[in-house]
C-alpha cells in the first residue's frame, strides 16, 4: 500500500523511563498546524485526543479545512513555518511534566511536537528529554556528554493494526489507513566529535579545532496489516488439509488403536437396510435372538434406521427374552 505522511496522524510516546517498553509508553498526538491535517488531526484549541478513540477515525485520510495557526508560531502564505518561529523555538525556555512525570522542553506555543507542512518540529531539548538524558550528564564516562557529544536515535514506527478484531477491519474492501509513532532513544558510543584544520599542511604548524555535537540518526520500521488473496488463499488451503489430515489420524486411533475401538466401529457406522432391493432377491428372514444383548441391539438397531418390517420381527422375540429368568 502506499500513504503520505500528511495523510497519517502522528503520535509521540510518554514513556516512564527509556529502558521501558512500548506497551508502558501512552501515546500522545502531535499538534497539525498546516492547512492539510487528515481526519482526526489534533488542531489549535483542541485537548489531546485520546489514541484509542482516533486510531480508528483518524486513518481514512479525508482532509479538513485549514485550521487557524496559533498566536506563538509564524508562518507564510503557503503555510510554512518562518524563521521567526524556528528562532522563539530555539530561545523558548518553556517545560512540560509528561503524564508518566517527566519534564520535556516545549515550543513556544506549549506543545513537546507540532506537524506543519514540510514535516514534524521537535526542539532538541525535546530530543534528549524524550530519550531521557541530557548534555550535562555524565552517562558514565568522566566527561559530561556537552563535552563529548552524544548520538540520539529516533525511531519512526508505522502501524495500521487495530486493537481489536483485526480480521474483520482489514478485508479485501477496506485496510486502515496507517499512523506513526516516534520514539528516541540513545545509541551506546564513546563520544561524537569532528576535527578540521585551518592551516597549510605544508607549514610546520597547523590549527585544528574539534567540535563536540549531537548526531541525530533516523530509522524506520513498522507493521502494516493488508489483504492478499493469494496469502488468504493459502492459509485457507493449508487449513483444510490440516483438518482432513487430523480427520483420519482420529479415525484410524479411534477404530484400531483404542480399547473399545469395537464400540467405536459401531458407532461411527450405522448399517441401515437396504432401500432399493433387488426384484429377485428374497427377502431373508433375519434369524431369531438367543439372547437378552442380541435383542436389544437388534431392537436399538431398527429403531435407529427406521426399519419398521424389523421392528416388528424382533419386538415379539425381544419380550419373550426379557420375560425369561436368567439361570
Amino acid at each position: 500500500m502506499q500513504a503520505d505522511d500528511h495523510d497519517m496522524n502522528g503520535y509521540w510516546l510518554d514513556c516512564p523511563s527509556a529502558e521501558a517498553k512500548i506497551s508502558d509508553c501512552k501515546p500522545k498526538q502531535i499538534l497539525c498546524v498546516h492547512g492539510h491535517c487528515p481526519e482526526g488531526a489534533r488542531r489549535p484549541g483542541q485537548k489531546d485526543a485520546s489514541f484509542l478513540a482516533n486510531g480508528s477515525r483518524g486513518m481514512r485520510g479525508r482532509r479538513l479545512p485549514a485550521p487557524a495557526p496559533p498566536p506563538t508560531v509564524a508562518f507564510d502564505s503557503r503555510g510554512h513555518a518562518t524563521a521567526m518561529a524556528f528562532e522563539e523555538a530555539a530561545m523558548a525556555k518553556g517545560t512540560k511534566v509528561t503524564g508518566a512525570g517527566r519534564t520535556l522542553q516545549t515550543l513556544p506555543n506549549g506543545e513537546v511536537g507540532i506537524s506543519i507542512k514540510k514535516g514534524d518540529v521537535f526542539p532538541l531539548g525535546t530530543l534528549l528529554g524524550l530519550a531521557d538524558t541530557g548534555l550535562d550528564e555524565f552517562g558514565g564516562m568522566d566527561e559530561t556528554l556537552r563535552t563529548r557529544g552524544l548520538i540520539l536515535v529516533v525511531h519512526i514506527i508505522y502501524d495500521n493494526r487495530p486493537k481489536h478484531f483485526l480480521g474483520l477491519q482489514v478485508t479485501p474492501w477496506h485496510t486502515p489507513r496507517p499512523f506513526y509513532t516516534y520514539r528516541v532513544t540513545t545509541r551506546t558510543s564513546y563520544d561524537f566529535q569532528k576535527t578540521k584544520t585551518f592551516d597549510d599542511p605544508r607549514e610546520d604548524e597547523r590549527s585544528t579545532r574539534t567540535y563536540n555535537g549531537i548526531r541525530l540518526v533516523v530509522e524506520q520500521s513498522g507493521k502494516i496489516a493488508i489483504f492478499e488473496i493469494a496469502t488468504f488463499l493459502v492459509t485457507m488451503t493449508t487449513a483444510l488439509g490440516l483438518m482432513a489430515v487430523s480427520n483420519t489420524l482420529t479415525d484410524m486411533i479411534m477404530l484400531y488403536v483404542l480399547q473399545h475401538k469395537d464400540r467405536y466401529k459401531k458407532h461411527k457406522f450405522h448399517q441401515t437396510k437396504d432401500f432399493n432391493p433387488e426384484e429377485e432377491e428374497d427377502p431373508q428372514t433375519p434369524a431369531k435372538p438367543e439372547t437378552k444383548e442380541e435383542a436389544a441391539e437388534r431392537f436399538i438397531e431398527a429403531i435407529e434406521g427406521q426399519d419398521v418390517e424389523g421392528l416388528l420381527h424382533c419386538f415379539p422375540h425381544t419380550l419373550e427374552l426379557l420375560g425369561k429368568k436368567d439361570s
